[in-house]
């Protein structure tokens, strides 16, 4: 079970036209300090590759950004968002030395989270939580870096440690869904299938959209032999998102066990959308 936290940014006709604004005013107000003319062009520069930065747009993004650099070597805040946006291009090892200098010139909360976060994606967890413990001395109300450390403690199957994280998290922000929502794959993991339920309610009522939540719970539901709520469950993730193959594959299952003839149909419909498991099942129990 999984959910994906990071949301793609849209940018309407309105918002570019606000980032426009903002980039006139700020040339406005450059122009009216007394500034070298390299620190001048290396802060327009900084501003042009943000905007490009903002539109996802990293392999321009970073071309601005060595521009400032060769302009304004010590420039607080480029090497942070060069290495971000290598980052979000999985250039990590590009990503970790950037990183490493921003840090040496202005360390930062979100430098360490960064580092923590290209650690956790090549799986070594250990230095990961090195990393976001820093963060948390820097920046000790951060349910963010509490999540993250948490979500690395599970990997290395820490889960008292991440229950701790979890649940600070919480105390933070206690409207935090993948606070909620990880705390809940943790109990299921620790096979607390009741608390994992009550855990993913949690996040039903802060998104009724969220459909990993509800497919989770069906998981969990399940666990507990409720099958005619896994069921309802599985059909109310389907609702939200009528691609999700797992669910129609666990929901055959499930009408299966109750003995629904539907069942095939659920399968059949998993193996369209990539499901190979549901080719198994299909030839097994539905000739």
């Amino acid at each position: 079970m999984s959910m994906e936290d990071n949301k793609l940014i849209k940018y309407e006709s309105g918002q570019l036209a606000k980032v426009s604004n903002a980039i006139a005013v700020t040339n406005k107000i450059l122009n009216n300090f007394e500034l070298s003319e390299q620190i001048k062009k290396a802060e327009k520069l900084f501003i042009n590759g943000m905007v490009e930065y903002e539109l996802m747009q990293y392999n321009e993004a970073i071309i601005y950004f060595d521009k400032v650099i060769e302009f304004n070597p010590k420039h607080k805040e480029v090497y942070f968002k060069r290495g971000t946006a290598k980052f979000n291009l999985k250039r990590y090892d590009d990503a970790l030395i950037d990183l490493n200098i921003a840090i040496e010139i202005n360390p930062c909360y979100k430098a360490y989270v960064n580092k923590g976060l290209i650690k956790a994606n090549i799986n070594d967890y250990v230095d990961a939580i090195v990393n976001f413990n820093k963060a948390i001395e820097i920046e000790s109300n951060s349910a963010d870096a509490y999540i993250k450390r948490g979500a690395s403690k599970v990997k290395l199957n820490e889960y008292d440690g991440a229950l701790e994280d979890f649940n600070k998290a919480i105390e933070l922000s206690p409207k935090s869904e993948i606070a909620y929502y990880n705390r809940g794959d943790l109990y299921f993991e620790m096979k607390n299938y009741p608390m994992a339920i009550e855990n993913f309610e949690r996040v039903i009522e802060i998104n009724p959209n969220n459909e990993f939540a509800y497919y989770s719970r069906a998981i969990s539901r399940g666990k507990c032999q409720d099958l005619v709520g896994a069921i309802q469950d599985y059909s109310k993730t389907i609702e939200l998102n009528n691609q999700f193959e797992s669910a129609y594959y666990y929901r055959g299952i499930t009408k299966y066990l109750m003995k629904d003839k539907s069942a095939c149909t659920d399968w059949k419909k998993a193996a369209e959308l990539g499901e190979k498991s549901a080719l198994d099942l299909i030839e097994k129990y539905c000739k």
